[in-house]
């Protein structure tokens, strides 16, 4: 299948659920047309295109089940705050506007393995600030402030436990700002964090490297080798 207006400069661009292809489309120019859009759509296995949604903006993740899918989307001046649930049909059930006066962008993470539950983030730059779990059952909202653990480019939910694991490498903009961090040798703590019972736990340290974890299931996740070797399977205990 090919597809005209595809927003391939997105960073999270489509997604691939039970046969269907969810996909980001751009209508238009953001610099010279100020009527343009980001549509969410969905394709089945036949080409058949739904439009889900449409607003400036656009970020999205669809539950696994495609029963729901989260879109956030920028409304009026603010940054992406407002946060929409749409079912099969693009219909919102529910919306929700986070930290409306606080320079925070509002980031879909990710779904449960059941789509009962949905995790994102509010964050300035690329460091989260405050995550926050929403029940589908009841829409309740709980959040969790994680800004005084000073998480910085490493960065892993996990999605069906509420643990994070998470390390303070800084977060750089420029080639010079990184190299002076590589050359001061300032040491890297890698932490898993759970957000429930605030229990963190110090799993490894690097000279001024960071870890790329990434959750393997829900009881393992793996890691960069601070020594430079092959990537380090780690259990959680």
């Amino acid at each position: 299948m090919s597809l005209p207006d595809v927003n391939s400069d997105n960073y999270h661009i489509a997604e691939y659920h039970n046969g269907n292809l969810y996909i980001l489309r751009r209508m238009g120019d953001p610099q010279a047309d100020q009527n343009w859009s980001d549509q969410l759509w969905r394709y089945d296995l036949n080409g058949n295109g739904k439009l889900l949604f449409s607003y400036k903006g656009l970020d999205f993740r669809v539950a696994p089940d495609g029963s729901y899918a989260a879109v956030t989307y920028q409304a009026g001046d603010t940054s992406a705050n407002t946060l929409a649930f749409i079912d099969k049909n693009g219909d919102v059930v529910r919306n929700f506007n986070f930290a409306p006066t606080e320079p925070y962008a509002n980031f879909p993470n990710q779904w449960s393995d059941d789509g009962k539950q949905f995790w994102g983030q509010l964050q300035f730059d690329m460091t989260p600030k405050t995550i926050y779990r929403i029940s589908i059952s009841d829409w309740s909202v709980k959040k969790f402030v994680v800004e005084p653990l000073n998480i910085g480019k490493d960065f892993a939910l996990n999605a069906n436990t509420g643990q994070i694991v998470y390390s303070d490498y800084p977060a750089f903009f420029d080639t010079d700002s990184m190299q002076h961090f590589i050359d001061s040798a300032t040491k890297v703590h890698l932490f898993l964090y759970d957000l429930n019972t605030q229990a963190l736990q110090t799993i490894a340290t690097s000279i001024a490297r960071p870890f790329s974890p990434k959750w393997l299931d829900n009881a393992s996740f793996a890691y960069d080798d601070p020594n430079g070797g092959a990537r380090i399977e780690y259990t959680v205990k």
